[in-house]
């Protein structure tokens, strides 16, 4: 949060983080983390009073992680019969709300020419990706599913749509 006016953060204290005095705990998978639509109202609401002043804003919608809790009724049966489903759903869900909140930004004044950047904390394994991965889940190995993350670059008018085959890993963002 150093550097930022405006920083705001999960009030969410994962198990074997500590937390700080004034910070609200939530027990995961208990409470519910907020929604890809809440945060990008929050958003929205902060751009409409940052027109003409440079801006990041950084969002990591929570709906992939928790898409067994977390998944609107449309989007439940997308996938039912595929093995992961729930995360193709939830991949599904995201995508839309987030082209929804782009969608509204670039219709704000001063937003237009937004450079937007989609990627992500981490890749997911996936069951059948490697024979030790199943029913690990990130962060208990280091295997390329888990280190390859997508990487889009969307300016509208300053970025000719391409395609690179290279893979993107984390450390690539750095």
């Amino acid at each position: 949060d150093q550097g930022f006016d405006t920083y705001v953060d999960s009030d969410v204290v994962w198990k074997g983080m500590p937390a700080e005095p004034d910070q609200k705990t939530l027990e995961y998978l208990v409470t519910p983390l907020p929604s890809a639509p809440e945060m990008y109202g929050s958003c929205l609401e902060w751009a409409r009073g940052r027109v003409g002043r440079p801006a990041y804003i950084q969002v990591n919608p929570m709906e992939v992680h928790e898409h067994d809790r977390q998944l609107r009724p449309e989007f439940m049966e997308l996938y039912a019969q595929e093995p992961s489903g729930g995360y193709l759903s939830a991949i599904r869900q995201v995508s839309k709300d987030t082209g929804e909140f782009l969608r509204v930004l670039r219709a704000l004044p001063g937003w237009e020419d937004t450079l937007v950047i989609v990627t992500s904390d981490h890749g997911e394994a996936l069951d059948g990706d490697h024979p030790s991965i199943k029913g690990m889940r990130h962060g208990d190995v280091l295997y390329e599913a888990q280190l390859a993350v997508p990487l889009i670059l969307h300016r509208p008018g300053a970025l000719e749509p391409m395609r690179i085959d290279a893979r993107v890993r984390l450390l690539d963002l750095l």
